[in-house]
């Protein structure tokens, strides 16, 4: 992010964001639909440190909780960014992140009712190994319908650049910069355990900076910043991080975002008064392996599936969970319509779940995009029930099942057609 230069610029890039395709504006807006808002259990078992000497001497991309990959029409990989989970920002009153530490965060009014937007993304360990969880707000000066616009522009060049030449991915550098040059930072939020104090919490993001060879410079400058004291959960410290005002970057055409954002910052102080926290969880205890899933629900094409008598049909499922503004997850579709056919031969299935497609008007995108694709996989609308067992926060995010409708393993965050094949061809004794 151009304004800036600090360690979350690691994390908090826009391809991270346009990963999981979501609308921000909280006017509604809406990253990651239906975040519930009731915090998710704490106990959970606690997720184990790995040992000092595991952890790379230079920033090693794949040591993060969520890699999403970019691929073209023909499924090959096109670029890689490391991001965040991201919250549901779409009108809702509270926000939530376990992965992060949140249980909840109340929404201050301005916010949903802002002309612009309010993004919130937050996930598992800043650097790997640490114990720092956060949870970044940023404003955006779009509307809803500016926002959509760009999204669409992004799908549409991912998948019609099958074999991008470096002039197209210059051209796409470009469409991500227009979106990195108007993100306006608020505030950021660092959790950390073992009853760390704030000189602890500097301490350790000095000595993880110099492990991925983060320049001291960037790192004493987002020291530098006013830490708040936010509030506390278990073992676990939070801090508010207020950054530097950014509102002379603002262009005269957007004086009223400006008045807007201004409004937002000088507000930041106060809003640790609408946290409450949790023990971060990892993205594996969301849904613990073994955790059985059943539902009754219907499909794109309208039919009845009945959830228990799919997994029963099936050695193994695969279920690719996705939502209609995801350019990631549209991406790898083709990619997916081959699987399918693949673990069907072998007695596996894919199965879609259309994460976002809750009312009449989304649930007619994604009939639409299934057309347009071509998916000849069944894809769920999603229940009640579905959106409360799943708790996702970012997409693409795959699942596996047995025949008893019993989770396998982990979930795979991100676009990862390679990985998918793997973990069902195990399961399939392949």
């Amino acid at each position: 992010m151009k304004k800036i230069i600090y360690i979350s610029m690691l994390v908090f890039m826009m391809l991270c964001l346009c990963a999981c395709g979501s609308k921000t504006q909280p006017t509604p807006t809406a990253a990651p639909t239906a975040v519930p808002t009731e915090a998710a259990p704490t106990e959970e078992p606690v997720k184990e440190e790995p040992a000092a000497e595991t952890i790379p001497e230079t920033y090693d991309p794949d040591s993060f909780g969520s890699v999403y990959n970019y691929y073209d029409a023909r499924g090959e990989n096109i670029f890689s960014s490391y991001a965040f989970m991201q919250l549901d920002t779409e009108g809702k009153t509270t926000w939530t992140a376990p992965m992060a530490g949140i249980q909840e965060f109340r929404v201050p009014d301005a916010f949903l009712n802002a002309k612009g937007g309010v993004r919130a993304s937050g996930g598992e360990e800043l650097f790997t190994g640490s114990g720092l969880v956060t949870l970044d707000v940023v404003y955006l000066p779009f509307t809803k319908a500016e926002y959509d616009d760009f999204l669409d522009r992004i799908a549409k060049f991912t998948q019609e650049h099958e074999d991008p030449t470096d002039e197209d991915m210059a051209a796409y550098s470009d469409m991500i910069n227009e979106y990195n040059d108007n993100v306006y930072s608020l505030f950021e939020v660092f959790g950390i355990g073992n009853h760390a104090t704030l000189e602890d919490l500097k301490a350790t993001i000095r000595d993880y900076s110099k492990k991925y060879e983060i320049p001291d410079e960037a790192t004493e400058d987002f020291l530098s910043h006013e830490f708040i004291e936010a509030g506390s959960a278990e073992d676990y410290n939070f801090f508010l991080i207020k950054f530097d005002r950014q509102s002379g970057s603002f262009t005269e055409a957007q004086a009223e975002y400006k008045e807007e954002y201004d409004a937002l910052y000088d507000a930041v102080g106060s809003y640790t008064a609408n946290f409450s926290f949790m023990r971060p969880l990892a993205l594996a205890q969301l849904v613990a392996e073994g955790t059985g899933l059943t539902f009754e629900s219907t499909d794109l094409n309208d039919n009845a599936v009945n959830g228990s008598e799919m997994f029963a049909s099936h050695k193994a499922t695969m279920l690719n969970i996705w939502e209609t503004t995801c350019s990631a997850c549209m991406s790898e579709m083709p990619e997916l319509i081959e699987m399918a056919e693949e673990f069907e031969s072998k007695g596996g299935q894919l199965v879609g779940l259309v994460y976002d497609a809750t009312d009449e008007d989304l649930i007619a995108e994604a009939k639409e995009i299934s057309e347009d694709l071509g998916l000849d996989f069944v894809n769920l609308l999603p229940t009640q029930e579905m959106i409360d067992f799943f708790k996702v926060q970012a997409f693409p995010t795959t699942y596996f099942f047995n025949e008893k409708g019993e989770v396998v393993g982990d979930p795979i965050v991100g676009a990862a057609p390679a990985a998918y094949k793997t973990r069902m061809n195990e399961m399939l004794g392949e």
